[in-house]
């Protein structure tokens, strides 16, 4: 079908993987993970088993452990004070309410290897690269999968200034989840972008502005239609949870990036008639992501210990 390449990230997973193995192997202290589950689904214990098998292959501790609901938040602060345990997972949805975010802080942002609170989520938004103690902050795992495959593809122009390397480009990310949809697009969009961040209720634009005059993104509303978005898009990223969602070809753009990201196959297999890269799947990519987000985390805790927080 036309020139499309499907990609498949395998090699981009096996180099992380092999490089966080590298690494740990030459630490004193190694990564050590909890992760809580609530409320226990067997689904998700069987994902969180094989993420446990991933990270021991990696020389990273991983502990599964199941505790009441109501005892979670006490159990997260004592793997806070911890020494021993540098991340911190917990399963969602625990209450299913805006309890579940509040828990999202409770979790020490040096041990947040997912990249959940409302830290990471400042730093994001806020375009802040380098933390007060000259760390990297942590990014979310699945965009930072995202943003590692489009840089493999070459959609970073390394002739520009790191923090500028998508100036020019027009995305499109269809999903504004506060997990993954509403970073990524403001990732991108600080990386030059101009992002239109589209949800079931409307569509945001977001840039830096014209010529990247502004340190972070601008949102406004979107003054093209879906159709008109996609069209105009050399990168459309889609994560839609639902079977019957797909975009097909009469909508992309000659040459354009396609990455689907949901659990369900948001592109129809028309689209490889005009697209230049279809990504079907991130496989193992993401969880590949939280090993080194694990792995970064624990060496930041021992050159400067975490804070705790205040009684």
């Amino acid at each position: 079908m036309g020139n499309c390449k499907e990609f498949d990230p395998t090699g981009i997973s096996n180099y992380y993987s092999n490089k966080v193995r590298d690494v740990i192997s030459g630490l004193k202290k190694k990564p050590a993970i909890v992760a809580f589950f609530a409320n226990p689904d067997e689904g998700k214990i069987r994902i969180a088993e094989s993420i446990k098998r991933a990270c021991l292959k990696t020389g990273i501790s991983f502990e599964l452990s199941q505790v009441s609901k109501y005892d979670l938040e006490e159990e997260v602060l004592k793997a806070n004070e911890d020494e021993a345990i540098t991340g911190i997972i917990i399963n969602y949805p625990v209450f299913g309410n805006r309890q579940d975010e509040y828990l999202k802080n409770v979790i020490l942002p040096e041990k947040d290897v997912e990249g959940l609170c409302h830290r990471t989520r400042y730093n994001i938004f806020h375009n802040i690269r380098t933390t007060s103690n000259g760390h990297k902050p942590i990014l979310p795992c699945t965009p930072l999968a995202i943003m590692k495959t489009l840089k493999h593809l070459g959609a970073y122009d390394k002739r520009l200034e790191k923090g500028n390397r998508l100036y020019g480009k027009a995305i499109v990310v269809i999903n504004r989840s506060e997990r993954v949809g509403r970073p990524l697009a403001a990732l991108l969009a600080n990386d030059g972008a101009c992002v239109h961040s589209v949800d079931i209720s409307d569509i945001q634009a977001m840039s830096r502005g014209p010529g990247l005059k502004f340190p972070k993104f601008k949102l406004i509303s979107a003054r093209m239609s879906f159709e008109e978005c996609l069209n105009n898009a050399d990168i459309i990223i889609s994560g839609v949870p639902s079977k019957s969602y797909k975009i097909h070809q009469k909508l992309i753009k000659e040459g354009a990036i396609c990455i689907n990201f949901s659990s369900d196959e948001n592109f129809d297999a028309s689209i490889k008639l005009r697209a230049s890269v279809f990504v079907k799947s991130l496989g193992e990519l993401e969880r590949v992501m939280l090993m080194r987000n694990s792995l970064r985390s624990a060496i930041q805790q021992s050159n400067f210990p975490p804070l705790t927080h205040s009684k």
